[in-house]
C-alpha cells in the first residue's frame, strides 16, 4: 500500500477523533490495523502514545493493502453505527486513486484494479485474551497440583502465587470489549473485575508475562469530500 494512502488515512482518522474521546477512538483503529498486521493490541497509556502505536500498526498492515483497506473500513463502520460521522466509499476511493493503490471499494466488495492480482494471505486469527488467559491460568494450575502430588507444597505455593501476581499485574488495565481489567484488594490477594465499559478493542498480554525459573517466596453518517477536504486524483 502506498505510504501515501497511509498518511492520508491517518490524517483522517485524526479528523475523526475530533468528534469524540480521542484516545478511544485512535484504539478502535488501532485495535483493526493490529489484527490486520497479524497480531493484537493493548490499551495504550496516554492518547500520544495511542497515536504512536497506533500508526506503527498501520504501517505494518500497510504490508498487506486488502486487509489495510478492510481495517480502516471496518473500522469506520463501527464507528459510523455510533453515530459518527466517517469517510465513506467515496472518498477513500478518492485517496486511492490519488495514489495509484489499484484498488476501489465497491461496497460490500473490494475491487482489485491490477491484472496481476495475487491471492490474499490471511494472517492467522491471534488468541483471544480470553483464551490466551484461559491457557495460562490452566498451565500454572496443572503444575501446581504436579507440584503438590510430588511433595513440593512450598512450589506448588509459588507457583499460586506467580499466577496471582500474573493476573494482577500482567492483565491490569487491558481493554476487553466489555471494560477493562483492574485489580482490588490486597496485594496478597487481588480479585480482579471488569470496570469502566469502552469501546471494543482486541488485547493482549502475553507478550508481558515470562515465567521466570525460580520466584521469591513473595507475593456513517459518512462525511463528504468537501467537508473533509478530500482531493480528487488528478
Amino acid at each position: 500500500m502506498p505510504y501515501g494512502v497511509v498518511n492520508e488515512f491517518s490524517d483522517l482518522i485524526g479528523r475523526i477523533t475530533t468528534q469524540g474521546k480521542t484516545q478511544q477512538i485512535l484504539e478502535r483503529f488501532k485495535a483493526h490495523f493490529a489484527s490486520a498486521a497479524g497480531t493484537t493490541s493493548t490499551w495504550s497509556s496516554s492518547v500520544s502514545w495511542a497515536q504512536t502505536d497506533m500508526d506503527s500498526y498501520m504501517r505494518q498492515a500497510a504490508d498487506n493493502a486488502p486487509l489495510f483497506l478492510e481495517a480502516f473500513y471496518d473500522a469506520c463502520e463501527s464507528l459510523h453505527t455510533e453515530g459518527l460521522a466517517v469517510p465513506d466509499a467515496k472518498v477513500i476511493n478518492r485517496v486511492l486513486a490519488k495514489h495509484k493503490a489499484g484498488y476501489e471499494i465497491r461496497p460490500p466488495d473490494l475491487i482489485s484494479l491490477r491484472e496481476d492480482a495475487g491471492p490474499i494471505e490471511v494472517p492467522a486469527t491471534p488468541l483471544s485474551i480470553d483464551q490466551q488467559a484461559r491457557e495460562v491460568i490452566q498451565n500454572s494450575l496443572s503444575q501446581s497440583e504436579q507440584l503438590l502430588s510430588g511433595g513440593n507444597s512450598r512450589q506448588a505455593v509459588q507457583e499460586v502465587l506467580w499466577l496471582l501476581e500474573t493476573v494482577s499485574t500482567a492483565f491490569q488495565g487491558l481493554d476487553i470489549g466489555t471494560g477493562t481489567v483492574q485489580v482490588q484488594g490486597s496485594i496478597g490477594l487481588p480479585r480482579c473485575t471488569v470496570i469502566s465499559p469502552r469501546q471494543p478493542a482486541a488485547a493482549s498480554a502475553m507478550g508481558r508475562i515470562s515465567r521466570p525459573e525460580s520466584r521469591p517466596n513473595s507475593t456513517r453518517r459518512a462525511f463528504s469530500a468537501t467537508s473533509y477536504g478530500a482531493t480528487s486524483s488528478s
